[in-house]
């Protein structure tokens, strides 16, 4: 068996229609359809793939927390100019050993999400496992 990318990500919140908003309006996701689980929730959608699972919960309980997630992006400049309209503090970071740069921003549950701009592993080099 192998892992192939990412399939998705299950974030347990009190604020569902605030993180619906955050990621349609901040990531460019898009609502979608989503089984009824009997619980309120949604699916988020890239390219036609639901990448992030909302669930509704009336309290905090305590779940266990994902320190962040990861997505890849395109056209880095872009992506900073939309955040800065959307209003959303972020830190740009270059990822050792490559060109590519990590761009770390927080949702309003306070997620870690980390978009990646960039080639890993840079184009041309061998996985290494050590």
């Amino acid at each position: 068996m192998n892992i192939s990318t990412l399939d998705h990500v299950n974030i347990v919140t009190t604020q569902l229609s605030g993180l619906v908003k955050f990621y349609t309006e901040v990531l460019s996701l898009e609502t979608g359809w989503r089984p009824d689980f009997g619980v309120n929730g949604a699916w988020l959608y890239a390219n036609g793939t639901p990448i992030v699972h909302l669930v509704a919960r009336t309290s905090d309980l305590e779940v266990g927390r994902i320190e962040h997630f990861a997505l890849r992006g395109n056209d880095l400049d872009s992506f900073l100019q939309h955040l800065d309209a959307e209003s959303v503090e972020s830190s740009v970071q270059d990822i050792p050993g490559t060109e590519a740069k990590s761009v770390n921003i927080h949702d309003p549950d306070g997620n870690h999400i980390e978009v990646i701009f960039g080639d890993i592993p840079p184009q041309g080099t061998e996985k290494n496992c050590d």
